[in-house]
């Protein structure tokens, strides 16, 4: 995966050098894409480095009690401008009361910036409707993430989680995953006493149970 964007980087800096992009133009287009290609290198050595965290046991938990239906709608506020930008609109439905959870705050925003992170990657259509919504069931609370796109293999769900599993090919994509995302995102999900799965539902759906704290833990 690194070497990948690393011999585009060197292709089109040699290509800089020996004069192929002859033009302003073309001089433009080469540095911009190398510029494009080192971008998705630090994203990914950023990922590598978290995951080795996570493995090593070396990544440091937070939590704090938390209403989750306020924290999700303060997250998707603060995103709003960047997922316009890249043609997303989320749909929020939460019930009106308090569900009190403990989680660290930004290993849930990562969490979930994977999930959608991925919807985006997989996108079949160049706007994307992602939906999230909250329900309470006894002692939990259950947040589906949903895209409006083609789903899944019903064969590749098990698999979707497990570390460097990549089915690119099952959601159009025109970009390489890494693998990473999902599996990072189970990992932490898992470090909140919670489990995640994903299915088709409509589109493509993320499932995550967090365990909700009573009136006498609060």
């Amino acid at each position: 995966d690194l070497k990948t964007p690393l011999t585009s980087i060197k292709g089109y800096i040699k290509g800089l050098k020996d004069g192929v992009a002859n033009t302003p133009q073309k001089q433009e287009q080469y540095l911009d894409i190398a510029y494009q290609k080192a971008c998705a290198m630090e994203v990914l050595l950023q990922k590598l480095f978290y995951f080795a965290k996570l493995e090593t046991g070396d990544m440091p938990m937070y939590p704090v009690k938390t209403d989750l239906g306020s924290y999700l709608r303060e997250m998707i506020a603060e995103n709003q401008q960047d997922l316009h930008e890249k043609h997303a609109d989320i749909l929020y439905l939460a019930p009106q009361e308090r569900m009190m959870v403990e989680i660290d705050h930004d290993q849930m925003k990562r969490v979930l910036r994977n999930i959608i992170e991925n919807s985006l990657k997989y996108r079949c259509r160049e706007q994307v409707l992602i939906q999230i919504h909250l329900v309470l069931k006894e002692d939990t609370v259950i947040m589906k993430i949903t895209d409006d796109g083609d789903g899944v293999p019903e064969e590749k769900l098990p698999h979707l989680f497990e570390q460097f599993y990549r089915g690119d090919e099952t959601r159009n994509s025109k970009t390489d995953g890494d693998g990473l995302g999902l599996y990072i995102a189970k990992r932490i999900v898992e470090q909140h006493n919670g489990w995640i799965y994903a299915s088709n539902h409509g589109g493509f759906c993320v499932t995550i149970v967090l365990p909700i704290i009573s009136d006498t833990e609060l």
